[in-house]
């Protein structure tokens, strides 16, 4: 025994000699950034700015300058600039001979949290490229090298000989031939549509006018020209005390466009943070070279126009057409032969096995395509068995092999590398993939076929305000926060909309509890008016004293609370909440009072034995399956161009979609609701 407790002591002793030496090892990666030259290098355990300045011989000041940031002090497994000095060529040495980087390709380092449909959006590359420019890396992990394709880069929006027309009313066939040198079977091969007669607003793809020729407008000659859209970024670093609200006001840009430029950015800023400030111009391009698209639409694609103005009408008479659902799925389907049934008292819990993490989802889902079919409705759903975490094999070969390619919707996959995938191919195949569980704002960027089911925290915020807004505008609003750092995004969001139009009292209140404590509540309280608290935060040291205290005032302040979604875990007196009418907001609630609810318990518990369960998604496959599926029975393929016309309330979530000005669709429903008579009531 003393034998081995000493080979213990030497091994442990080791373990500690060998973490005590760091050795650092120079970056061979060089990248370029505005214009300079800088090695990306991955820090590790016990490395210091100081013993990274020694080893590739620049200053203290140098490393800080490119790398504000760290001012606090490195941290392991973060990727840093290292500027390369002039007498300092860039190189990369391999068995003792000298590798030329590709000039095809940029190198990229994978920050956390990123996935190759953030790396296509930040590049413009498509999924697809990158993967076949990175053969054999299918998940990526932190600080990992991948390659970009050069080029890509490159403006979306191509132009070619041919430039785009906006039909006028009264212009026929005829006059656009004569106008623009064509005749009539050039431009029907180069618009299908015109088959059917030309409507006004409707664009055509024609010749382009070139510069010197004449396109005469009056005595003027103009060349053709297309204005297109183009939004820049500007670096800003956070100064001290600097909030969202104040830097929005500083640049006039939208706060919620900060946030979307940022999406990594918590909304907690700290001095020293840099966000990237959005400016919106407006580029006139001449048309250029020969190209097969145009303005990101193909030449001889059937319908070369604008989305209808008409108003969205739904079908009548019937819809006999079939639609195609895939249901993508993580079933981990190669796991079920191993559930052992050969002892009762050794078999687990459904819940422990991951085949049944999203079994009621699925189930849903077949609830909602019964009642559709029940309608009338001619629907195919097909289920596929797709990746769960990290994995992406399942999701490729279900690409490979085509299985998508005639889907009228898409509903997953559920976990981000797999959906990213999905979201490409979808996105290639202009077929609508909804994402079921993110909430990332920034997943819907760049893809317009993308419905994101889950509301951001913003939107929530958002939501919240308008609610506020529409039934509490003449309130004494009050604001309480325990520091200026807990919640500082939703607190900044609320207060750019409250401070703004639409509330008619004097402008919401705002007191810093650790600073003024509750007599900067109370001397907030308004006697005149009703007073409406939101309180953001849910500390429970602070928040059982302060409810108790605002509780003692409700009576004679007719006090309103707003709280967070996460007080309904912690254990708060029930009459506190009670007494001050608390309030709460939340993308999903469920009223089982509802008759539609129980109405989806009695087929649920008929049908499979079980017990719906939110956390278990069973209500969201349904709202979500049957939102979209009448979407499509009564407008067709064409439904997202009439989302507004077919706002859902189901049995856990609402559902407004909006549309982002560069990509696909969020949700930004939610629910706001109360505690009434030891139950809670719905409010909008």
């Amino acid at each position: 025994m003393r034998g081995i407790f000493s080979i213990l002591i030497v091994i442990t002793f080791s373990l500690q000699f060998l973490s005590a030496q760091t050795v650092s090892r120079k970056s061979d990666i060089v990248e370029t950034y505005k214009g300079e030259s800088y090695y990306m290098h991955f820090v590790v355990e016990g490395e210091t700015v100081q013993s990274l300045s020694q080893l590739y011989e620049v200053t203290n000041v140098e490393i800080l300058k490119a790398n504000p940031e760290i001012s606090s002090g490195l941290q392991p497994n973060k990727v840093i600039r290292i500027p390369v000095k002039s007498s300092q060529p860039a190189k990369v040495e391999k068995d003792a001979g000298i590798i030329k980087q590709d000039p095809s390709f940029t190198n990229h380092i994978i920050q956390p949290k990123e996935t190759w449909y953030a790396i296509s959006r930040k590049y413009s590359v498509p999924v697809k490229e990158l993967l076949s420019a990175n053969p054999g890396i299918d998940t990526l992990r932190i600080g990992m090298t991948v390659k970009i394709p050069k080029g890509a880069e490159i403006d979306k929006v191509k132009l070619s000989n041919y430039a785009e027309h906006i039909v006028k009313p009264q212009e026929t066939l005829y006059s656009l031939t004569k106008k623009y040198n064509i005749t009539v079977e050039e431009l029907t091969r180069l618009n299908p549509s015109v088959k059917d007669g030309l409507k006004a607003g409707q664009i055509l793809m024609v010749p382009a006018i070139q510069e010197g020729k004449a396109e005469v407008s009056g005595n003027q000659v103009e060349p053709l020209k297309i204005q297109v859209r183009d939004t820049s970024f500007i670096e800003h670093t956070v100064a001290r005390k600097e909030t969202l609200y104040s830097i929005s006001r500083q640049y006039g840009v939208d706060i919620n466009d900060i946030i979307k430029a940022n999406p990594s950015s918590s909304g907690n800023l700290r001095k020293g943070d840099i966000l990237r400030i959005p400016s919106v111009t407006k580029r006139i391009r001449y048309v250029k070279e020969p190209d097969t698209v145009i303005m990101g639409r193909a030449i001889n694609k059937a319908a070369i126009e604008l989305k209808p103005e008409q108003p969205c009408l739904k079908k009548t008479g019937g819809n006999s057409e079939v639609y195609d659902v895939a249901l993508l799925v993580p079933m981990m389907l190669e796991l079920s032969d191993s559930i052992s049934v050969s002892s009762a008292g050794v078999l687990k819990s459904a819940d422990e096995y991951v085949s049944f993490d999203f079994i009621q989802f699925y189930q849903g889902v077949v609830i909602a395509a019964d009642s559709m079919a029940s309608l009338g409705m001619k629907v195919k759903i097909h289920v596929f068995d797709t990746d769960h975490g990290d994995n992406t094999a399942k999701t490729r070969s279900l690409i490979a092999k085509s299985n998508l390619v005639d889907m009228d919707l898409i509903i997953g996959p559920f976990f981000a590398e797999s959906f990213d995938v999905a979201a490409g191919y979808a996105r290639e195949h202009q077929i609508p993939i909804i994402n079921p569980l993110s909430r990332r704002s920034e997943l819907t960027q760049g893809n317009e076929f993308i419905f994101k089911l889950q509301p951001s925290g913003w939107s929530q915020y958002n939501a919240l305000s308008e609610y506020i807004k529409a039934n509490h505008n003449n309130d004494n609003v009050i604001l309480v926060r325990r520091n200026k750092e807990e919640n500082s995004g939703m607190a900044e969001v609320i207060k750019s909309s409250l401070n703004g139009d639409g509330m008619n009292g004097a402008g919401l209140k705002e007191v810093i509890y650790s600073v003024n404590g509750w007599s900067g509540i109370q001397k907030s309280f308004s006697k005149s008016k009703p007073n409406l608290v939101i309180i953001t935060t849910n500390d429970k040291a602070v928040l059982p004293a302060l409810l108790r205290d605002l509780s003692e005032q409700a009576a004679s302040h007719n006090i309103t609370v707003v709280g967070l979604p996460e007080w309904e875990e912690m254990e708060l007196d029930y009459n506190y909440l009670m007494k001050l009418n608390t309030h709460f907001f939340n993308p999903w609630f469920v009223d089982f009072s509802d008759k539609h609810v129980k109405h989806f318990l009695r087929i649920f518990r008929s049908k499979y034995i079980a017990e719906p369960e939110i956390e278990k998604y069973a209500y969201l496959g349904y709202d979500a399956t049957l939102y979209f599926l009448a979407a499509l029975y009564d407008y067709g393929n064409g439904f997202s161009n009439c989302l507004g016309n077919t706002n859902f309330h189901g049995l856990s979530n609402n559902f407004r979609f909006v549309k982002s000005s560069n990509g696909g669709y969020e949700n930004q429903g939610a629910t706001i609701y109360k505690y009434a008579d030891y139950s809670r009531v719905k409010l909008n």
